[in-house]
């Protein structure tokens, strides 16, 4: 691995990623087991912000055993004529893309990750993403057409928000097809933290004063969070706060690491070591629970299915 990444080094530019582990190593990973599946994850920005590196690593990880990655910007067009041409290899796989919105599964956090999934041609099987169980329409029917969001939490029904009331027109005009399958709806910082229990771990109060600065205003209690970060330079604030309503005396407040952990599904017996920022940044850096499973679930029903 050390002389690998040496290697590399020597013979690739600096990418703008410092921080992501060099993603070579997923494609010979795939070339040394020839996995019947295989999955990896990463930022959304990987596709958007490195485009021809981007395309160039789906096209490796579909035909792993001759990509040269040390050479990756030269063998990008060999293999798209190797890809066209229909050839395969042993092994050779159909590579697939998807970004998921973690809020879609019941996390109750607005992060979104990009999936980039094989399947062996030799499987014959069609890997199929997840299906949302969650919809940001149905809090919005919750919250401002029925209520029963603000019932489930004993409170007085609020004036209706600015966003409320954009939906509330939106949906006057398109109504919902009442034979539709419903969704769930997305879960809030305020049904995350009401899950929590009294005497949980981690979840003491952050040793900072929770303060908003432009672009980094928390993230709404009735609302999914804003995703939480692990912060290249320590704790990222505005992202790990809570913005609550004008009614109670404090405007805003860190999460703690307990709540952080729950807003990224985390079980409430699960422990986290070290320091306050120590716990934030552990979870900054982690896929939501219930995204995952929902990932691991649909490869493995597809490799069941063969």
């Amino acid at each position: 691995v050390d002389d690998f990444y040496a290697a590399r080094s020597r013979t690739i530019p600096p990418l703008p990623w410092s921080n992501i582990a060099p993603p070579f190593s997923a494609i010979r990973s795939v070339a040394k087991l020839r996995p019947k599946a295989f999955t990896f994850e990463n930022v959304p920005h990987l596709a958007s912000g490195h485009r021809a590196y981007f395309d160039y690593l789906v096209k490796a990880l579909a035909l792993p055993t001759i990509a040269k990655p040390d050479e990756w910007s030269d063998d990008a067009e060999r293999l798209d004529k190797i890809l066209a041409s229909g050839q395969t290899f042993d092994p050779s796989y159909v590579v697939s893309v998807h970004t998921l919105l973690a809020a879609d599964f019941g996390t109750g956090q607005k992060r979104k990750r990009l999936f980039i999934t094989g399947i062996r041609r030799d499987i014959e099987a069609e890997f199929e993403a997840p299906a949302p169980t969650h919809s940001a329409e149905q809090l919005m029917e919750d919250q401002w057409l029925t209520g029963t969001y603000w019932d489930r939490h004993g409170l007085e029904r609020p004036i209706m928000s600015d966003a409320g009331l954009k939906w509330l027109r939106k949906h006057n005009r398109n109504p919902r097809d009442l034979f539709a399958p419903r969704l769930e709806a997305h879960r809030t910082v305020r049904d995350v933290l009401a899950s929590i229990p009294d005497d949980a771990a981690n979840n003491e109060a952050a040793p900072r004063e929770a303060k908003a600065y432009k672009g980094h205003t928390g993230s709404p209690i009735d609302e999914a969070s804003k995703t939480l970060r692990a912060g290249d330079h320590g704790v990222s604030g505005g992202e790990n706060m809570i913005q609550y309503n004008d009614l109670i005396p404090i405007r805003y407040r860190h999460y703690t690491v307990r709540e952080a952990a729950a807003i990224s599904d985390f079980p409430h017996d699960y422990r986290f070591d070290g320091t306050w920022s120590d716990g934030l940044k552990q979870i900054g850096n982690a896929v939501p629970c219930n995204l995952g499973k929902a990932m691991g679930q649909s490869l493995k029903q597809t490799l069941l299915a063969t």
